[in-house]
């Protein structure tokens, strides 16, 4: 195995750093959508609330995308074991 010349691994943390600032931006854009979308009289905690669900459902369709899932049955089997 060849070691990595300098140029490409300033190009891969260059990569890297883009990709991070475009998610970070694609991040506030999302926020900023679901705080615009609320009602002129929400409060913080109704805010926080949605923002917090929207997260839920983005890692949920992540996983879901990588079948990180496991069937109801699977799950209800974990549970009564862990209650044991």
């Amino acid at each position: 195995m060849q070691p990595e010349s300098v140029d490409g691994v300033i190009d891969a943390q260059c990569n890297a750093q883009e990709q991070t600032e475009d998610a970070m931006s694609n991040v506030k854009e999302k926020m900023t959508a679901v705080i615009q979308s609320q009602p002129e009289d929400a409060t913080y905690e109704e805010i926080m609330r949605e923002l917090a669900f929207e997260r839920m459902i983005a890692r949920g369709l992540e996983d879901l995308r990588h079948n990180r899932v496991m069937s109801n049955d699977d799950m209800q089997r974990r549970l009564r074991a862990w209650r044991k």
